[in-house]
């Protein structure tokens, strides 16, 4: 018996450490990272309605200082435990084209390349993700959402640059 709780206790400490190098790495990374987490697990079908719901409650349970500085306001206060229904705008469109892609393609998706419609600018994304699932249900969303619409631009000039000295 003492020897199952010494076990346990260990086991414990091994799970802690674990977690909290996570958390290091997410709230360090150069890249927007976030998991949000659902009140309930939401039941899997074909349609993102079906699930809305539960999308509407889900709070954000981690997310690295460039997910913040992406998609928040900048000065203003910010709740980690914020909901997916507060998203606005840009934010909202991308986890929007997320979770259907992630929908429809088993729960994975990886630098999925979209073009997004806000207020009359158009913004390039990469987006990846994971459903994670318990319960009967999804728990769980991870992913990372990158604007890339600057390196873009830059990639466009070049080539086009390119082409310019070519025909010279």
């Amino acid at each position: 018996m003492v020897v199952g709780a010494l076990h346990k206790q260990r086991s414990d400490k091994i799970v802690a450490q674990a977690e909290e190098r996570v958390r290091a790495y997410i709230e360090q990374s150069p890249t927007p990272v976030f998991c949000w987490e659902l009140a309930s697990p939401a039941v899997v079908s074909n349609s993102l309605l079906s699930i809305a719901g539960s999308l509407e409650r889900a709070r954000l349970v981690e997310c690295s200082k460039a997910f913040m500085d992406e998609f928040t306001t900048p000065g203003a206060p910010v709740d980690i435990r914020s909901a997916l229904r507060d998203l606005k705008g840009r934010p909202a469109r991308a986890m929007g084209v997320l979770l259907g892609a992630l929908l429809s393609n088993d729960g994975v998706l990886v630098d999925k390349s979209v073009e997004l419609e806000v207020e009359d600018t158009k913004e390039r994304f990469i987006l990846s993700g994971r459903l994670l699932f318990a319960g009967g249900g999804i728990y769980r969303i991870w992913g990372n959402i990158r604007n890339v619409t600057e390196a873009a631009r830059i990639e466009r000039e070049a080539l086009a640059s390119r082409e310019r000295i070519e025909l010279a």
